[in-house]
């Protein structure tokens, strides 16, 4: 063990030998002089290496007591138009009334309601700060509750990408869907189909047919007409197993004999 240098250490006055890597006595004592003129007798905002005072107001200054949270109706008897100064007087009557005695940066919440008949309904909360003298206010914290409508959106799930797309979507007006915001391909096909021949209620016209279909439908009309219907009962006419003669005559002629039921008439 180095006892000289526990000497050294230990203040004690006597001659010792500087040891490598060791400060001496002497050297010490210059360190701790120079320290010492650094501190001031009293501190300052540029030099704070304090006295006692200067802590003991730091301290002050720092330290703050929670005085409680009051109602501008309820608990303060006023109205929601109650004015700062009204808040900061009904403060200094509640300490006195409830026997707290403020210290410097103690502060209050105070509730504001949304109307004088709805105190529970909180619009807003301000805070209150005793400055060594009087309650003075500071600021207010918003509060309002939000909307059903609002709540509704915030758990809804709803994202920004969600809302991009529903911006982007199809609103079918009321009217239906005009042509023009149809597809090139689907506004052509119903040009096309406007165009196209309407089938009349009645049926298509000779008039709206081709000329040779008008034509052949001409000759339809005067080309020889069987004189029986073709239902059921006059098939049986024609039936090869009863037809025993063949005869051609007119209309006329025919209209003057009484058929016969074996005999074919054609009319000419």
């Amino acid at each position: 063990m180095n006892y000289d240098r526990l000497l050294q250490l230990g203040g004690i006055d006597r001659e010792v030998p500087p040891i490598p890597g060791y400060i001496t006595k002497e050297q010490l004592q210059r360190e701790i002089d120079g320290i010492g003129v650094l501190i001031p007798e009293e501190a300052s905002d540029e030099n704070q290496l304090a006295d006692k005072a200067y802590v003991n107001t730091s301290v002050a200054t720092a330290s703050a007591t929670f005085r409680g949270t009051y109602n501008l109706i309820t608990d303060l008897n006023l109205t929601t138009a109650a004015t700062h100064a009204d808040v900061e007087a009904a403060l200094a009557a509640k300490m006195t009334a409830l026997s707290i005695t403020p210290d410097e940066n103690d502060y209050s919440w105070v509730e504001v309601p949304t109307a004088d008949d709805k105190p529970t309904e909180i619009a807003r909360v301000e805070r209150y700060k005793y400055n060594g003298t009087a309650w003075a206010y500071e600021w207010a914290l918003n509060t309002s509750g939000f909307t059903t409508a609002q709540w509704a959106a915030i758990n809804s799930g709803i994202t920004s990408e969600l809302v991009t797309a529903f911006g982007a979507k199809y609103d079918l007006p009321s009217g239906g869907i005009p042509d023009t915001d149809l597809s090139s391909g689907v506004q052509s096909s119903l040009g096309a189909a406007d165009s196209a021949y309407q089938l009349p209620d009645g049926g298509i016209p000779k008039t709206d047919l081709a000329n040779d279909v008008q034509a052949s439908l001409g000759k339809a009309d005067s080309a020889v007409q069987d004189a029986y219907s073709t239902s059921q009962a006059d098939a049986k006419f024609v039936d090869s197993t009863q037809v025993r003669h063949i005869v051609s005559m007119t209309q006329a002629e025919y209209d003057l004999i009484t058929p016969d039921a074996n005999t074919l008439y054609y009319i000419i």
